[in-house]
């Protein structure tokens, strides 16, 4: 099983993946996607969406 947790933020959105297998638990990936207070609520939405579903994607 995979799970994936996010710390929610627009500056800086948090998030890490683990797996559980065979009564052991590893990290798979963790990492932050930012964005600029310069941009637009919208830019950076988009930015932090497409990020996560880049991130779910290449480790689902």
């Amino acid at each position: 099983m995979r799970i994936i947790g996010v710390d929610p933020g627009l500056r800086c959105t948090g998030f890490g993946i683990i797996e559980h297998k065979d009564n052991q638990t590893k990290v798979i990936t963790a990492g932050v996607v930012k964005t600029s207070s310069k941009e637009s609520i919208e830019n950076r939405l988009n930015k932090i969406y497409s990020h996560t579903l880049d991130i779910i994607l290449e480790h689902k």
